[in-house]
Order: structure tokens, then sequence, then C-alpha cells
């Protein structure tokens, strides 16, 4: 007959758990806090709350701490995790805490939508003056914004300022002016190009909000004014 012994009581997530932390500036000001948990046991953690303490500045003041909500840190297993900070504040991990109420499946995150800026140039050796296709003088003065479907969303009207730029590399000199577009919502591809009497390099090009690496503001490629559609 064996003798009885007591129900092994679960370790800790402070023993199980190890977590590194850093501040994120990609989110919206004033940043957030962000990092990964790795699970060292063969224990599931359904869900479990980093504790940080806050330190504030120049006799700010708030609360002591934030709690940052976790799920799903299976055994054995490396989970990523991310949360806005809500002023600015220093911070540090003072502990690691099981969830206190009965957890659920946990909840779908919601990203707030949000709208990229763009920001591109035009360049050209002659003053921005062509021929158009009715043989008269004209100015280069704004760029299209094309939707996928090739509708037009809008468009930017170049910026006044006109820089001159010499390139050393290839001996060349042109002007150069801007341009820009905002308020751009995610999640759709768009196309730019100049008017059709131009001759550009690239003739149109094609980017999307936000653009390969996550970014929501960010600058095109220019375009070079080359000629005319009709030739001069």
């Amino acid at each position: 007959m064996s003798a009885w012994a007591p129900p092994a009581t679960p370790a800790a997530p402070g023993d199980d758990l190890s977590v590194t932390f850093k501040r994120d500036s990609s989110l919206p000001a004033p940043g957030g806090i962000t990092g990964t948990i790795t699970n060292n046991s063969a224990q599931n953690y359904e869900c479990v709350e980093l504790v940080f303490r806050l330190v504030y500045h120049k006799g700010a003041k708030g609360p002591a701490e934030q709690r940052v909500r976790v799920y799903n840190a299976g055994a054995r297993s490396v989970t990523e995790y991310s949360a806005p900070l809500q002023q600015p504040v220093g911070f540090g991990l003072s502990g690691i805490e099981v969830c206190s109420e009965d957890v659920a499946t946990p909840p779908v995150p919601q990203q707030a939508s949000r709208d990229c800026v763009i920001k591109g140039t035009v360049r050209s050796e002659t003053h921005f003056i062509g021929i158009d296709d009715l043989g008269k003088r004209q100015s280069i003065e704004k760029v299209y914004l094309l939707a996928s479907n090739g509708k037009l969303v809008a468009e930017g009207p170049l910026w006044p300022e006109i820089k001159k730029v010499h390139d050393q590399r290839t001996n060349r000199s042109y002007e150069s002016r801007d341009y820009d577009f905002a308020r751009l919502p995610e999640g759709n591809a768009y196309t730019l190009r100049l008017g059709s009497e131009w001759k550009t390099k690239p003739s149109a090009f094609s980017f999307s909000c936000p653009d390969e690496r996550g970014r929501h503001e960010f600058e095109v490629r220019p375009f070079e004014h080359t000629g005319n559609r009709l030739g001069g």
C-alpha cells in the first residue's frame, strides 16, 4: 500500500515564464511596450498578466503600474505581445500573474484603421515646361492618383517651391518639385502618373498602403520628365 501524497502544486508563472520588453515607438505617441513571453515549461498558460511599474518624469503623476494581458502562452512556446502606453513614462517589469478571473476565448484584437501619407517628387530638365497635344506650351503642375481599377482618386498639385539640383554622379542638372497625398485609406493599392501628354520615367508606378515595410508615411520613387508624347 503506497503512502498518500498531496497533489502537486502548479509552478508559479514567474518560475515558468521569461519575459523580454522594450519601448515600441512604432505605436502612436507616446508609444508602447512590446516584447515576448517564453514558456519554458510543459504547462499551458491561457492568460497571464504582465505587471509593469511606471516611472514618471518631471513631477508628472499617474497610475503606479500598467498591466498587459497576454493570452495562450502555450507549453514550450514564444508569444509576442504589444500594448500602448497612456502617457510618456519609463517602465520596468515587476511581476507575472495568472489572470484573476475565468478566461474565455481571447478577444480578437481590433486595430484602428490608419490612413497613409505619401510624398514624391517630379524632376525636369526643361523647367517643367513642355508642349501639349495641341502644340501649346504648358507647365507641369499636378500628379494624378488612381485606384487599382484605374479610376481617378485625386489630383495632387506640385508644390510651388522649385529646387535646383546638380547630380555629380551623372553630371546632370535638373529642377525638382514635391507633391504629396494624405488621408489615403489603408488596405488599398494606388497608381501614380502624370498627364498623358508628358513622357516620364517611369510612365507610372503602383504602391500599397501600408507599404511593404508596413509604413503609413513614406516617400515614393521620383518621376523624371523626359519629353512630350508628341515629341519636342
